[in-house]
C-alpha cells in the first residue's frame, strides 16, 4: 500500500518543504550507509496515476519548528533513561514494540526534544517490522509528533515522568527518580514552555499551560538547561 506522502495537503497545512526517505539517522550512528548489507532489490512499485514519478519524495512537516537530529538513544546507546533504553532494546530485538510505546515513550521522548518528524518517521521504517508507510506516516508526523498540528489530533501527545511511571515499571529500576530528577518531566515543562505561542489558543493545553505559569522563572530556566543538555545538533 502506498499514500501520497502527505503531499496533499489543506492550504493551512501546507508545506513546501519536501525531502527523499532517510535512514532515521543510521549513517551518523555507524557511518555506513542503509542498509548495512547487502538485500534482495526492492520490487518496482508503480505510483498513482496522479504523482509523477519525478515526485517520489516526501513531505517533512514541522508544525512546531523542530528540527533536531536523532538521540543516539534510539541506535542503542545508554541515555540513563530506563524506559527509553528498554524499549528501543526489545524494538531491535523483536523489529516490533506495543502502540503505547511507540506513543508515549518513542515518539513522547523524540517530541519534547524536537526531533525532527521526518527524521523519525525515518526511524520507525528501519526499525519495525511492521513500518508500512500508510501506518507510519499518519502515526509518526500525525499524532506522535504534532509536525501537522491540529489537522490529524487536537493536541501533541506528550507527558512527563509521572505518566509513564503510571503505565508501567520502568521507573523502578531507573538510575533517575519520577518525582525528584527524571529529564523527561524537564523536557516535558520545555516544551510547552517553548511551544506556547502555537498551543495558546488550544482548549486541550490551557490547564497544562496553566500549570506552567505556576513554576517558578528559575524552575522554568532549569527546565531548559535540562532539556538544552539533551539537545541534538539540528539536521543541516
Amino acid at each position: 500500500a502506498t499514500t501520497d506522502g502527505f503531499r496533499d495537503l489543506p492550504e493551512r497545512w501546507s508545506t513546501n518543504r519536501r525531502t527523499s526517505i532517510g535512514d532515521g539517522g543510521w549513517h551518523r550512528w555507524q557511518g555506513t550507509k542503509w542498509p548495512p548489507r547487502e538485500t534482495e532489490p526492492s520490487p518496482q512499485v508503480t505510483a498513482p496515476q496522479d504523482i509523477q514519478a519525478d515526485e517520489d519524495d516526501v513531505v517533512a512537516p514541522r508544525f512546531l519548528g523542530a528540527d533536531r537530529k536523532l538521540l543516539p538513544a534510539f541506535w542503542s546507546a545508554d541515555s540513563g533513561m530506563h524506559c527509553l533504553d528498554h524499549v528501543v532494546r526489545g524494538v531491535w530485538e523483536h523489529a516490533y514494540g506495543h502502540h503505547i510505546t511507540r506513543l508515549m515513550v518513542l515518539a513522547n521522548v523524540a517530541t519534547l526534544l524536537a526531533v525532527d518528524a521526518r527524521e523519525l518517521c525515518d526511524w520507525f521504517w528501519v526499525a519495525y517490522e511492521d513500518a508500512f508507510d500508510w501506518v507510519v506516516e499518519p502515526n509518526v508526523l500525525g499524532m506522535g509528533t504534532y509536525a501537522l498540528g491540529d489537522l490529524f489530533t487536537s493536541k501533541p501527545y506528550v507527558s512527563g515522568a509521572a505518566y509513564i511511571h503510571r503505565m508501567g515499571d520502568a521507573c523502578k529500576t531507573c538510575r533517575f527518580d519520577p518525582a525528584q530528577d527524571c529529564p523527561i518531566t524537564s523536557f516535558y515543562w520545555a516544551f510547552l514552555d517553548a511551544n506556547r505561542a502555537k498551543l495558546t489558543n488550544n482548549p486541550r493545553v490551557a490547564l497544562m499551560l496553566a500549570h506552567l505559569d505556576k513554576r517558578s522563572p528559575a524552575t522554568r530556566n532549569q527546565d531548559r538547561a535540562v532539556r538544552d543538555e539533551w539537545w541534538n545538533e539540528p539536521i543541516s
